[in-house]
């Protein structure tokens, strides 16, 4: 870019740099989750870090990172304070989309990274938006300039090129890659299923990843839903904190969220009407491919034991009658022994703690 800076560190892995910003170890000490202490000390290091890679010759230098939404008040002003020893100006750049389909995003995000199982439903839009309000409170009661921008799923660094003053038409030397998207329908049924059984972020992370890896450009199945009760549920958290929301830009936020139906943009249906994600332009991998990704990464636990005793016990039956292939899944020293599973589950698997998991016995077997 000519005016502006953006200095890349090289200490963290590619895909952690591309997917979350160059200001992710920064953002990461702003938010309680990540860093329960907060260490002024370490912020100041990687923003040193930034200001020393940084192109000296350009006026402009962008720190970003999805992070910085999450953070405390009280550390955001500590950074902004930083900063701002260091530069004339310090102003804010956030894209804002839609709260029902930012909702909808989150819900993916949650079942990717945070190995959530539950259903897309009032609690989870109740849930989401009060932390969407606390973000909404945080950003519009800061006391930097605020600009905000209007989320695109195309054209997105146009937008980002021209609110830094920069030409939107300028070429860059790098092959466009996508680093995350929502699930395809298959996807998102399987590893609900999957987080439901080992309630593992780790192991929802690296599936969810080898899944976009694999398939980068397949999109979200085409669904259907109500937005009205997604927006009522966020009109009514946005009415009970008001008095947290009375800036001029929160009110700025709060517009770009809800949208008024009559000038609904394209592509977002008015409220009350049902409102259908774009259609799969790439359908994905098959089911058996992203069983058997799925399991290559389950495989890999530490503790497969352990989680296949915790599947067992926290589920209803995983099979109604006794099925001898899956005995010998879930107990693999019996398959290892080469013992017949059926004279094994006879002799052992009923009276002596075996997994079992099953409700009933066919006479076949007794």
């Amino acid at each position: 870019m000519i005016h502006t800076s953006y200095p890349v560190l090289e200490e963290s892995d590619e895909f952690i740099r591309i997917q979350s910003g160059n200001g992710v170890f920064i953002a990461g000490q702003l938010f309680e989750e990540n860093a329960p202490e907060f260490s002024p000390e370490a912020v100041s290091r990687h923003v040193r870090q930034l200001l020393d890679a940084a192109d000296a010759s350009k006026p402009n230098l962008l720190i970003s990172s999805e992070f910085f939404s999450q953070a405390v008040p009280q550390r955001m002003a500590h950074l902004l304070e930083l900063l701002r020893s260091h530069a004339r100006t310090v102003e804010i750049l956030v894209f804002v989309r839609p709260f029902d389909l930012l909702c909808w995003s989150g819900y993916h995000q949650k079942v990717k990274r945070r190995s959530l199982s539950d259903e897309f439903d009032e609690t989870f839009f109740e849930d989401y938006g009060e932390k969407t309000i606390k973000q909404i409170s945080m950003i519009g009661n800061l006391p930097n300039p605020v600009h905000i921008l209007d989320y695109r799923r195309h054209g997105l660094l146009g937008v980002l090129m021209e609110a830094l003053a920069e030409n939107s038409r300028l070429e860059f030397d790098f092959e466009e890659q996508t680093v995350n998207r929502s699930l395809t329908g298959p996807e998102l049924r399987l590893l609900r299923t999957i987080n439901a059984v080992f309630r593992d972020n780790g192991l929802a992370k690296r599936i969810s990843d080898r899944w976009i890896y694999a398939s980068p450009e397949a999109v979200s199945d085409k669904q259907e839903f109500d937005r009205t009760p997604i927006l009522d549920a966020f009109r009514r958290l946005v009415a009970s904190n008001s008095d947290r929301l009375a800036s001029e830009t929160c009110r700025a936020l709060i517009r770009r969220l809800v949208p008024d139906d009559r000038t609904a943009s394209v592509g977002h249906a008015a409220a009350g009407q049902h409102l259908a994600l774009d259609g799969p332009q790439d359908a994905g991998a098959d089911n058996a491919d992203l069983l058997r990704m799925a399991l290559e990464e389950i495989a890999k636990l530490s503790k497969p034991d352990q989680d296949i005793r915790r599947y067992t016990q926290s589920l209803t039956p995983t099979r109604e009658a006794f099925d001898p292939v899956h005995y010998l899944l879930l107990n693999r020293d019996v398959l290892a022994a080469g013992v017949d599973p059926v004279t094994h589950y006879r002799q052992s698997g009923r009276r002596k703690g075996r997994y079992s998991a099953y409700s009933t016995v066919s006479a076949l077997f007794d």
